[in-house]
């Protein structure tokens, strides 16, 4: 539409112009998600596919506890993004799938184990440069089976007192400030 010769936008489009010409484009999308009752108390999550800027991962974490009250550790292949660093296992969570079915799933396929996913510890939405991640995390026991580095360069038995002394990607130290701050010991406890 043009008035006296001039170009008419609504505000929204004089915005996207604005952005365009700066050769800024923005697409915001959401995750979509599903909350659904199963046969535990807990509602649960599932996830399906979306984009967004920056990308968005939906990701489940387990906090995986033996029976001397260790916690098991891995640590990150060296090439990649956040390379060499060590983080509490799990992963990317697959569409229809709730959090705690990604974080056994993920536990099998990472380290060759069974476990027991138990109490939600906490939640994490943490951006970084290039990437934001929501990180779901709850306390889990170890069931059966020896666990073997077969995603990471190394995995390792550690004490909640220890886990200061391992570089972990900034997402993850919220996890070691929520298991120091919630006087928690294992699953169930």
């Amino acid at each position: 539409m043009t008035v006296d010769g001039s170009r008419v936008f609504s505000q929204q489009s004089t915005v996207n112009s604005q952005r365009l010409e700066c050769g800024i484009i923005y697409f915001l999308e959401f995750p979509k998600c599903t909350i659904s009752k199963s046969s535990s108390s807990s509602p649960q999550l599932t996830m399906s596919e979306t984009s967004s800027f920056p990308p968005h991962k939906i990701i489940g974490v387990g906090v995986i506890w033996n029976d001397q009250e260790q916690i098991l550790i891995d640590r990150r292949r060296p090439e990649g993004a956040m390379g060499g660093l060590w983080e509490f296992p799990g992963g990317k969570i697959e569409p229809g799938e709730t959090i705690r079915e990604c974080i056994q799933r993920e536990i099998s396929e990472e380290l060759g184990i069974v476990i027991e996913v138990g109490e939600h510890l906490i939640t994490i939405d943490h951006t970084y440069t290039d990437l934001r991640v929501t990180l779901t995390v709850h306390h889990c026991r170890h069931v059966t089976g020896i666990p073997q580095p077969l995603e990471s360069d190394e995995i390792r038995w550690v004490t909640l007192e220890e886990l200061e002394e391992f570089t972990f990607p900034k997402a993850n130290i919220q996890i070691i400030a929520a298991l120091k701050g919630s006087g928690e010991w294992g699953v169930g406890r």
